[in-house]
């Protein structure tokens, strides 16, 4: 796992309880910027009055468009996650989660970061082009293994494999494999 889902639960929640605490003053303001409107002369005190609740309703507008923001980026951490474990190297480019995912490139990087940044993101690395999975993460799902072709040491996923960085030879690790 390489998202703190309990802290994305945990935040989505929150947010659904700020935009649903928004949305009830949002329409009590409208009501009564209306009835300001409607029944009163535009005098100073009512232009007054008009321009704070237009203030606090803009105020108000923005936090639920930053906060529907925050839950979309947290809900594609999840996808991220998947995309990471079924990856077999470690090794996943940006490319590729753009091809998966329908996402541009630098929209996938802009998540990337700001859920690393938030500490939602953990054990990977972003890189200029790919994204790397730490080799000391907390599931220890990396070996060591020797190349067979040319007696490189290199480290690799458990349950996936990898290509050696010496020669390109793509390996799978097998229970009877030199795992350092």
């Amino acid at each position: 796992m390489y998202i703190r889902t309990t802290k994305i639960t945990t935040n989505k929640i929150i947010n659904g309880c700020i935009i649903a605490a928004c949305a009830l003053p949002i329409l009590l303001i409208f009501l009564m910027f209306f009835y300001l409107f409607a029944y009163y002369d535009s005098t100073i005190a009512s232009i007054s009055a008009g321009s704070v609740l237009l203030t606090i309703l803009s105020a108000l507008i923005g936090l639920i468009i930053w906060r529907a923001m925050v839950n979309r980026k947290l809900s594609k951490a999840r996808i991220y996650n998947s995309l990471i474990e079924e990856d077999h190297d470690g090794i996943i480019s940006y490319e590729t989660i753009s091809s998966m995912t329908g996402s541009s490139q630098a929209r996938i990087i802009s998540d990337l970061m700001w859920l690393r940044k938030h500490n939602y993101l953990i054990n990977v690395t972003l890189g200029r082009s790919a994204l790397r999975v730490d080799v000391k993460s907390e599931e220890h799902d990396f070996v060591t293994v020797l190349c067979p072709s040319c007696g490189n040491s290199l480290t690799i996923r458990k349950v996936g494999g990898g290509r050696c960085d010496y020669c390109g030879t793509f390996m799978r690790v097998k229970e009877d494999d030199n795992v350092q």
